[in-house]
């Protein structure tokens, strides 16, 4: 049971990750790059959350900065920001850490606590992850439609 419950989890994040990468695509230059839309700062906000969350017990947490005057923090204004080729990139390196996460949990059971925080289990940092990126999917989406521009078509 638990192994098909950790195939139908995956199978939710996949897409997740993939609508991340159309905004990627998406982001007109000038949108992207302007500092009151926050928009790469959505994806890269959304994403950082794997990085957190899916670590192994004792693995230390990096915020990724590509060497510029970057953060996933909202309260916080930034000099600089990613390209979309840096951005894109790391999506993937989180996809790489997604997979290896969810091939962990054969055998484990998805209500063990999670080894950053024990008052969640494993399943329950999975579901945040899904609901959080989610939520900036459609706050990108919201920036691109009502500029015009073409937004993350649903994959799932």
């Amino acid at each position: 049971m638990s192994c098909q419950m950790v195939a139908v989890l995956q199978r939710h994040l996949e897409p997740a990750l993939q609508m991340l990468n159309q905004l990627v695509e998406l982001g007109p230059e000038e949108v992207w790059a302007d500092p009151e839309l926050d928009y790469w700062k959505h994806i890269l906000h959304a994403i950082t959350g794997i990085a957190f969350w899916f670590r192994e017990e004792g693995e230390e947490f990096h915020l990724p900065n590509f060497n510029k005057d970057i953060t996933p923090d909202f309260d916080k204004k930034c000099l600089d920001y990613p390209t979309k080729h840096e951005l894109a990139g790391y999506i993937d390196e989180m996809k790489v850490k997604s997979e290896s996460f969810f091939k962990q949990l054969a055998g484990v059971s998805l209500v063990d606590p999670c080894a950053v925080y024990d008052k969640f289990t494993k399943a329950d940092v999975i579901l945040m992850q899904i609901r959080h990126i989610q939520h900036h999917i459609g706050y990108c989406n919201h920036i691109l439609s009502s500029r015009g521009y073409e937004t993350a078509g649903w994959v799932g």
